[in-house]
């Protein structure tokens, strides 16, 4: 698993002068290859029984326990997780988590 950390840009904030603060990460997929994009707001939600927060390493635990499995499997095991751990604390903020994966298309003439 490899992670890569997004700016902190806030949507909507117009901190950004112009396009090119954007910075772009090319990152090289293989067929077989799973992506997840997450907002802060699902690492950063309190819960549990003392109000911590969610964190990185309980999403990451739950994509390697499910590596295997259809990647939809592994986004509503995710999103369960985050509600049953949010419990009856408050959303603090939005949660996006956005999931792909690359796939390639066979011509046969």
């Amino acid at each position: 698993m490899v992670q890569y950390k997004g700016q902190k840009i806030f949507v909507g904030e117009g901190k950004l002068k112009n396009k090119n603060e954007v910075v772009v990460h090319n990152i090289p997929a293989k067929l077989g290859n799973k992506f997840y994009i997450a907002s802060d707001g699902l690492f950063d939600q309190p819960g549990g029984s003392v109000g911590r927060r969610f964190g990185y390493n309980m999403f990451k635990q739950i994509i390697l326990d499910s590596h295997h499995e259809e990647q939809v499997v592994i986004t509503d095991k995710i999103w369960n997780a985050f509600e049953e751990y949010r419990g009856v604390h408050v959303r603090r903020d939005d949660v996006e988590l956005i999931a792909f994966k690359p796939y390639t298309t066979i011509y046969k003439l």
